[in-house]
């Protein structure tokens, strides 16, 4: 079985991809002068049963010659998509789109090839169990060369693949400006507000963890772009790739369920009076020139703002605007209100009515208040109130025995809510951030009922800390913790947080505040990813316990986190690590890396330790690819030249900042 395609159409979108990749990395002239490299590829390709791969394809999309060529690939069996030959494109394998990703990471080509030929042994495999898409002989297709439908065919196949469920999350994307970049977190909940990922029945899964399941279902399908990367790999942000926007979303009010308003194509949507309009999105700058039309919008179930304002005039109007869609009887269907990043908005008191309400988006809008009203939303699922100016709550917010997500701004827990805490509700809730605990609080036994609690972060009064910290230890299913802790004028105060060795889940620990002293293996978190420390003041290296964390994947060592002189990973230390920072170790000497310790240490940043001296086993870190220095020595800077060069391993050099 065969399948044909010509490849100008591919080149586009590859030579979009490289372009978007490669400027920033400055690879370029390491791809213009791969051919050799190139020729391993198709050689390693034809040796794992994928022949007749044409070379005339692999220099195009370096070359951007604007003629075509055509390639065809052959197998025993079935043709399959997978991952590590790139976009998905039924019936296409484009050995390309992995050899541009992976190269991001990569400083020398050799390596690229190994990689490729290993992934390519493994393909016919794994073709089987992988899922994805599957091309038969009467789906063999033929590209058109001349339009730019040959695209359009590639995506409508790949998406014609997808189960409806995940049909309908990646075109949750057409709300979306083109190219937009979403970072997960917000993507997932919005997802599950609208009800488009579900737990399988009968198996024992959260939403949470379904809809994470599902993005990376995406993903591997390269559907959905990872953009961002936490310390620990793991996605930051994404968004839909821009080939796929174009040809996959060409009119994102088709059949009338999504509407865009964004001064082009809102005087159309408005004409039409049969449009039920299930989702809407605004990226209009001017919304008072919005006139919400009860016919369209009876039905809307999200209603989302892209709301970009010069010199930051605070959105006043949005007010008015809720007023009048909330007055329209159909608006009581809404399960989503986002307005993050949009600058102030104006929420009427009327918000309470949207009974079936399931997320509010407030993060970065550095809104000053909330209506008492919100805490009527019985539905409420998720209230994200990060970066605001908001200092306190409804009472009744405490009551909503739906709450799964709550993201404060520093508000705080007094004794005046004392009485919400009598019958705890929030049983469900699996995010609590950014709470300030202070010195007469009320009582906090509420917090042992949050047995689901995946991500806490606290700000804790000393006077309160003991209390928060024995709760703590009954929270064993904690995935991110984040603990701070103040004295009576809000400066850094003690911390002694006491073991978490049963936190077995505990991936991410960021602790603010004056350690006791220093760290024992048997007390930490065993399966730490992340550990950022700021403020320890620990006069012992932590780096010999703290090297021993063999699933440890970035660590942090924020402003005076250590005070000592001498600092010292040992042999075999940090075996994962991928990401280091030293920021203002104003007293930190030496730095002595000893044999095989952070042999996967890839980002190394050092701001302002003005007594460090250069670490001459640096130039053994052979994985290193960034090397941030801030506010240090002229000298230092110009050692760590001089031991990278020597090296010839980091191609990206030294990185200095003022």
């Amino acid at each position: 079985m065969a399948v044909e395609a010509t490849i100008l159409p591919l080149v586009r979108i590859l030579k979009e991809m490289s372009r978007e990749r490669f400027e920033d990395r400055r690879l370029g002239p390491q791809l213009e002068n791969s051919s050799k490299v190139l020729e391993d590829v198709g050689k390693s390709l034809k040796e794992n049963e994928i022949n007749d791969v044409s070379l005339e394809f692999l220099k195009a999309v370096f070359q951007a010659e604007d003629t075509a060529h055509t390639f065809r690939i052959q197998n025993r069996k079935r043709v399959c998509v997978h991952k590590a030959f790139g976009q998905v494109f039924p019936g296409v394998i484009i050995p390309l789109r992995s050899f541009i990703i992976q190269a991001r990471f990569r400083n020398k080509m050799e390596k690229l090839v190994s990689e490729i030929r290993a992934k390519s042994e493994k393909m016919l495999l794994e073709v089987e169990s992988k899922g994805g898409s599957t091309v038969d002989n009467d789906q063999a297709t033929t590209l058109d060369q001349s339009s730019p439908r040959g695209i359009s065919s590639i995506w409508v196949l790949a998406n014609k693949s997808l189960s409806p469920h995940l049909k309908a999350c990646l075109h949750y994307f057409r709300l979306f400006p083109k190219s937009y970049e979403i970072s997960v977190r917000r993507l997932l909940q919005l997802w599950l507000a609208e009800r488009l990922v579900t737990p399988i029945e009968g198996k024992d899964m959260a939403p949470e963890d379904q809809a994470k399941k599902d993005f990376h279902q995406l993903v591997l399908m390269n559907m959905i772009e990872v953009v961002k990367l936490k310390s620990d790999g793991r996605p930051k942000t994404c968004r839909v790739p821009s080939s796929l926007s174009d040809y996959l979303f060409p009119d994102a009010e088709s059949g009338g369920v999504f509407c865009i308003h964004d001064g082009s194509r809102s005087n159309a949507t408005s004409s039409s009076s049969d449009l039920c309009v299930r989702r809407l999105a605004e990226h209009l700058d001017n919304l008072s020139s919005i006139t919400p039309d009860e016919k369209q919008f009876e039905y809307l179930h999200s209603y989302l703002f892209f709301v970009k304002r010069k010199g930051g005039k605070p959105a006043g109007e949005l007010g008015n605007l809720l007023k009048m869609v909330i007055a329209i009887r159909g608006y009581r269907l809404l399960r989503v209100l986002d307005l993050e990043d949009v600058y102030k908005p104006v929420l009427p008191e009327t918000i309470g009515k949207l009974q079936l309400l399931r997320y509010v988006g407030l993060r970065r809008t550095f809104i000053d208040s909330i209506p008492k009203s919100l805490g009527d939303l019985h539905s409420l699922e998720t209230l994200d109130m990060k970066h605001t100016n908001i200092t306190s709550l409804p009472k009744s917010i405490w009551k909503v025995k739906t709450l799964r997500h709550l993201y404060l701004n520093d508000i705080h827990l007094q004794m005046s809510v004392r009485k919400p805490f009598v019958k705890p509700s929030l049983t469900n809730l699996r995010t609590l951030w950014g709470l300030s605990i202070g010195k007469k609080s009320p009582p906090l036994n509420w917090l042992e009922n949050l047995s689901g609690l995946k991500n806490l972060g606290l700000i804790c009064n000393i006077a309160s800390l003991g209390k928060i910290t024995n709760l703590i230890q009954g929270l064993t299913s904690l995935e991110s913790l984040r603990l701070r802790s103040i004295n009576d004028f809000y400066g850094p105060s003690d911390l002694a947080i006491g073991s978490l060795k049963n936190h077995k889940e505990l991936k991410e620990l960021y602790l603010l505040g004056r350690l006791p002293g220093p760290f024992k293996l048997e007390e930490l978190p065993p399966n730490l990813r992340i550990f950022t420390l700021s403020l320890s003041y620990l006069s012992e290296d932590p780096m010999p316990v703290l090297g021993q964390l063999t699933e440890l994947k970035a660590l942090r060592l924020f402003a005076h986190s250590y005070i000592g002189e001498k600092m010292t990973c040992g042999n075999g230390g940090f075996p994962q690590l991928r990401v280091l920072k030293l920021w203002v170790l104003k007293e930190l000497k030496e730095w002595t890396i000893k044999e095989g310790a952070m042999t996967a240490l890839e980002e190394l940043e050092i701001r302002n330790c003005p007594k460090l001296k250069m670490p001459t086993e640096l130039n053994k870190l052979s994985n290193l690819k960034e090397l941030t220095l801030v506010d240090m020595k002229k000298s230092f800077e110009d050692e760590a030249r001089g031991c990278m060069a020597k090296t010839g391993e980091n191609k990206h050099g030294v990185e200095a900042l003022e």
